[in-house]
């Protein structure tokens, strides 16, 4: 009410400052003055504190009155709507009002406000990224969709790649260089250390440790391949063994002439005790007992040498013994002994296969 005081005063001040001479110009102004005044006097009378008083109109001859919150509310209250005029728009709930003053939806990814505030520092997706312009893109997914490339740095690379120094990842040891410095193919040996073989990209990879490492262009993977894994022995080694051209050894066994270079699947040989080691001259096996007990010693000698089970070879294809001792084998299921016998000669020493 406290400005329908003042309005009436300032009215009250400009009746009587208003000559109302009989002048047509004069009179005209005197009787609006008079007019506003007392529709505004009559008004404040009939119209209760904290309410808004609507514009007088033609065909209402009572005040009209509403509540102060219906102002600016976005529908039309007083009879000719001065309650909705020179109001700021009214956004409904669940809109946010731009800062060019327009309502808009928040974060439902479409710009609506004329500087983008809507979708600003909105939380992006799972594994999204958002760019420096605020938009969110889809994280490594190999695509650099922010102008920088920010969205594809530092992400982890796949097994076989290898991080290029701008954050990308690339094949390594492809025969492409594809990082821009060529780490990708500068990592590369061309010489594999002991226990790892060459990948057909150059790439060296560990042998048999049971990860596919290294994948030929067939598919094969190369450094798993069961010609070199099985078993437990079944590897090149450097070192010379007497009276062998190529053996395979286990503790104190070895299979004489068992290894053809990478030809360890059979694993087969002339079975040999070596009481001093495979560098040493070692002596001929033979089993006594009947064929259950010889089968029973041949497949717990395959298993000491990481295999599953063997057989005897009626043949000797690896040769005779050119030793002078024949020991006996006998063998429990986790371990073997070995004696001194003259119950054996040559055609009983034996040659085994060992298989998965």
């Amino acid at each position: 009410m406290r400005i329908v005081h003042v309005l009436l005063a300032i009215l009250a001040l400009a009746l009587m400052s208003v000559d109302c001479k009989p002048r047509a110009s004069t009179q005209r102004s005197c009787q609006s003055y008079k007019k506003s005044y007392f529709s505004l006097l009559q008004a404040s009378k009939a119209c209760s504190t904290g309410t808004y008083i609507c514009e007088q109109t033609d065909g209402y001859t009572k005040p009209c009155c509403i509540q102060k919150e219906f102002v600016c509310d976005g529908e039309r209250h007083c009879p000719n709507g001065d309650d909705e005029s020179n109001c700021e728009p009214v956004c409904v709930t669940g809109k946010y009002r731009c800062a060019s003053g327009q309502c808009a939806t928040l974060c439902d990814g479409n710009d609506e406000c004329d500087g983008g505030d809507d979708e600003d520092r909105c939380a992006c997706g799972v594994n999204e990224f958002r760019c420096d312009n605020g938009t969110c893109v889809a994280r490594c997914d190999g695509n650099p969709d922010c102008g920088s490339g920010a969205d594809e740095l530092n992400c982890p690379c796949a097994s076989g790649q290898v991080r290029c120094s701008n954050g990308t990842c690339a094949m390594k040891c492809n025969g492409i260089r594809e990082c821009a410095d060529g780490i990708d193919e500068t990592i590369c040996r061309s010489v594999c250390a002991n226990g790892e073989v060459q990948c057909a990209g150059g790439q060296c990879a560990t042998l048999c440790n049971k990860m596919a490492e290294c994948i030929g262009p067939d598919g094969t993977v190369m450094d798993e391949d069961p010609f070199l894994c099985y078993g437990t022995i079944c590897r090149q080694q450097d070192y010379d063994t007497q009276g062998c051209t190529n053996a395979l050894t286990r503790d104190e066994l070895r299979l004489c002439e068992g290894n053809d270079t990478l030809s360890c699947h059979p694993l087969q040989g002339r079975l040999e005790y070596c009481p001093n080691g495979p560098t040493q001259p070692c002596v001929g096996l033979c089993a006594l007992g009947d064929d259950a007990d010889t089968a029973n010693n041949i497949n717990v000698i395959c298993a000491l040498f990481g295999y599953t089970s063997g057989t005897r070879l009626l043949s000797q294809p690896f040769g005779m013994f050119p030793g002078t001792d024949i020991f006996a084998v006998s063998c429990t299921p986790t371990s073997c002994v070995f004696s001194s016998t003259m119950a054996c000669v040559d055609a009983d020493i034996l040659h085994i296969m060992c298989t998965p």
